[in-house]
């Protein structure tokens, strides 16, 4: 049986589909591929050219072998894990470090940076009804002054900042116990994460808070 002409010029061709499956699926291809190739300078080197990130690999390390006789730490250090703005790095390298080693933690954690900045812009949009493809400029951001410089607690906190103000204004929008509970509990992470971050984060949530009411 013949097919109708009409049907066959009517029927999408090849190039179509593609043009199509390129629009519903093109995004997320775009933000995977630069996730992938921003991890690559995280894992392919030996040692990262970051000038503060040996001193708190050696904090770390201090805490993590403290009662390992082969480094006797416990001679010269006297622990101390009271709440400081670095505990949040220092904690997820230190739990990491179980089953990753210490570089491999490290290394762990650096991948929650740069997979978190992007994302949590990507959520921030994504809660003000912006187009997620804003979240793409977070990429050439992630190799800043700061993290070049060592101050990775810092970057992890400004990544975590994102999804913070994100809940808080969700919480705006509907309060609730949960949402409430979310946006403390993000914020506060923040706030360990980074001392430095509590100022623009309270200035921020000050600003969704004043925007959302009535």
């Amino acid at each position: 049986m013949l097919a109708d002409p009409l049907d066959l010029a009517g029927a999408p061709s090849n190039r179509d589909r593609l043009h199509a499956a390129l629009s519903r699926h093109g995004f997320a291809l775009v933000f995977g591929l630069l996730l992938l190739f921003s991890l690559i300078p995280i894992w392919a080197v030996r040692f990262h050219p970051i000038a503060d990130l040996p001193a708190h690999l050696a904090a770390v390390s201090v805490w993590h072998h403290y009662n390992d006789p082969r480094f006797d730490f416990a001679q010269y250090y006297q622990l101390y894990l009271g709440i400081t703005p670095y505990w949040g790095y220092y904690l997820l390298c230190h739990l990491l470090s179980f089953p990753f080693g210490l570089d491999g933690a490290n290394r762990v954690v650096l991948s929650l940076y740069v997979l978190g900045l992007p994302l949590g812009l990507k959520v921030l949009a994504g809660r003000f009804g912006r187009s997620p493809w804003l979240s793409l400029f977070a990429f050439p951001l992630l190799w800043n002054y700061n993290f070049a410089i060592g101050f990775v607690p810092f970057c992890l906190g400004l990544a975590l900042c994102l999804f913070a103000l994100a809940a808080f204004d969700a919480f705006c929008d509907q309060p609730t116990p949960a949402r409430g509970a979310l946006a403390a509990f993000l914020g506060m992470d923040a706030r360990i994460g980074a001392g430095c971050i509590d100022k623009t984060q309270h200035r921020e949530s000050k600003a969704f808070g004043v925007l959302e009411q009535p």
